[in-house]
């Protein structure tokens, strides 16, 4: 599982078929939805003519999913405060074990 792929099925749950915020084409926005699909194994969207919908596997998915990309960007946010701060050294301090429940949570929920 990919970041990109769960921003692109946030952005595919928000604007429908064509999540034009992110500068993809048809085809490999779902490709991206697919393989996340498939990472996750469950069916996220309802796929017609008309359009998607989230499925409830997909509902469940994506408040996780909009979680899970804020917990990056906090821990993106406090790495570049402690890169600005002369703290360069890694370390395993800096990652929020609220990351690793929400990943569970959407992989077991996930399954459902």
């Amino acid at each position: 599982m990919e970041l990109r792929h769960v921003r692109s099925f946030i952005a595919v749950a928000e604007e429908g078929r064509a999540a034009r915020g992110l500068g993809l084409s048809q085809p490999p926005l779902s490709k991206q939805i697919q393989a996340l699909e498939a990472a996750l194994g469950v069916v996220l969207f309802e796929r017609d003519k008309r359009g998607v919908r989230l499925t409830k596997g997909g509902e469940a998915a994506l408040p996780e999913a909009y979680r899970l990309i804020e917990q990056c960007d906090r821990l993106r946010r406090q790495a570049a405060r402690r890169a600005e701060a002369g703290e360069n050294r890694p370390s395993h301090r800096g990652l929020p074990s609220a990351f690793y429940e929400i990943l569970l949570r959407l992989l077991d929920r996930s399954r459902m």
